[in-house]
């Protein structure tokens, strides 16, 4: 019980003092359309390339299946 006690107390203050790191980069916020177009632009490409890759994976894999061997 006394080890549970100390591993919440740990994980508590770790997300207390680790909010500081949470702030966002000042180009999400940014003023400037050419930044926010380039977060825009980052956000597609950082979505789209795990699908495609997941994706293009399970393609391979039911190609693989199906050839007769």
């Amino acid at each position: 019980m006394r080890l549970l006690r100390v591993g919440v107390t740990v994980a508590m203050l770790a997300v207390v003092w680790g909010a500081e790191l949470a702030y966002a980069c000042p180009a999400c916020a940014s003023p400037l359309e050419e930044n926010r177009q380039a977060f825009v632009d980052t956000t597609v490409f950082l979505t789209l390339v795990p699908l495609a890759m997941m994706g293009g994976f399970v393609w391979w894999l039911r190609r693989q299946t199906r050839q007769p061997h």
